[in-house]
């Protein structure tokens, strides 16, 4: 039984009906009967829950070459990856200390990442961060909006309220979509050391 998440409503009309040429059947619901998950980006609540029941989590690309081989192909090579669908971005970290923040994402059980450990001091990565935005919107003023930013979906966390306001204003001029509450929809997490 397959299910799916984060689909379009056309992707999922095309997979009911190649779940269905394959003898295999379709339920909206996940539930402990589905065998397979389509999903197109890590995160949703039924991606979690069918990672914690070992459920397998698999790409369009399976349910293509199952269409394409006119049978259900094993879904190994399908999984989706662990940051699949993610758009990570890191500023104003070294190297090894994104990489220690993306581990952690991985892994938040078998790695930890609290305190300084070598990173910059915060106040004055924010102040600078406020300079920066500041400069840009100074730039910016009396220009027309752009578009540089149409498609991108934004989740902002941890500024202080003066930095928040700076980066709203700026993704609006971009045409950018900012949301308060982190959903399915985003594409980019900007986020302060917290």
């Amino acid at each position: 039984m397959v299910c799916s998440t984060g689909l379009s409503m056309e992707e999922i009309i095309v997979s009911k009906s190649i779940v269905s040429q394959l003898g295999m059947r379709w339920d909206d619901d996940l539930h402990d009967g589905v065998t397979h998950l389509l999903a197109v980006v890590v995160g949703s609540d039924k991606y979690k829950a069918a990672k914690a029941a070992k459920m397998k989590v698999v790409k369009l690309d399976w349910l293509k070459e199952c269409s394409r081989a006119a049978k259900v192909v094993p879904a190994d090579q399908y999984e989706l990856g662990p940051l699949e669908g993610l758009c990570i971005c890191t500023t104003e970290y070294k190297d090894e200390d994104a990489y220690r923040l993306l581990e952690d994402h991985l892994h938040p059980s078998e790695t930890s990442f609290h305190g300084d450990d070598g990173i910059d001091d915060v106040g004055a990565t924010c102040l600078k961060l406020n300079d920066q935005l500041q400069q840009c919107l100074t730039m910016l003023d009396g220009e027309p909006a752009g578009c540089f930013l149409d498609g991108c979906v934004f989740w902002l966390t941890g500024f202080p309220p003066e930095i928040m306001l700076k980066l709203k204003t700026l993704i609006r001029f971009g045409m950018g979509t900012r949301y308060d509450n982190y959903n399915t929809t985003v594409t980019h997490v900007i986020a302060d050391y917290m």
